[in-house]
């Protein structure tokens, strides 16, 4: 399927409403907690041609990839070079927290995210949410290209550290308790 750039009718409109919305000075919205996941994503291109250490073309297409797949079929190897671009935050919880701490909203995070210790891709995030790791991340490995994307994840059965499991009461909170009452501030005492 190919994506087409059209924009549906009144999308402006409604990116207008948005936007005149998130650039109120202050509304009040509560403190947020989200979770659970945490995966660290790699972003790589496939090299349709090395030209040099530092030069090569990519394969631009998953078509262009499968066929380089293909190609191996019938009992025949291949090598499909790959070059990182990015390793940045992943998983759906940490990306809406960091989105919601953009807009100075306060949250608190609880989720895989290194265990004893953040995984260093966490350490900007954690400057500015509160978090609770309880767990190693994922790992996720995403090929690139211009008609979409091919996402390979690495998901260990989370190990919970002892020194982490505390936070499982808190998330008891959660699931017994107004979170909005009880919730945020057993997270503040917690942190204390």
């Amino acid at each position: 399927m190919k994506a087409n750039n059209v924009v549906p009718p009144g999308a402006g409109q409604l990116l207008d409403s948005c936007l005149a919305l998130l650039s109120v000075k202050r509304i009040q919205i509560p403190p947020v907690v989200a979770g659970f996941d945490g995966f660290v994503d790699t972003i790589l291109h496939a090299v349709s041609e090395r030209r040099s250490a530092t030069e090569y073309s990519r394969l631009l297409t998953l078509h262009a990839f499968s066929e380089k797949i293909l190609a191996a079929s019938g009992g025949r190897n291949t090598n499909i070079e790959m070059v990182q671009r990015l390793t940045k935050i992943g998983g759906n919880g940490p990306i809406l927290a960091n989105a919601l701490a953009h807009f100075e909203i306060p949250v608190s995070y609880i989720g895989c995210l290194g265990s004893p210790e953040l995984h260093p891709v966490f350490a900007e995030f954690a400057r500015s949410i509160r978090t609770f790791s309880i767990a190693e991340p994922g790992y996720s490995d995403a090929i690139e290209f211009t008609d979409g994307k091919l996402i390979c994840s690495l998901i260990k059965l989370a190990t919970i550290c002892p020194a982490h499991a505390k936070h499982f009461s808190l998330i008891r909170l959660i699931l017994q308790r107004d979170p909005r009452r009880t919730f945020y501030a057993s997270l503040k005492r917690s942190r204390g």
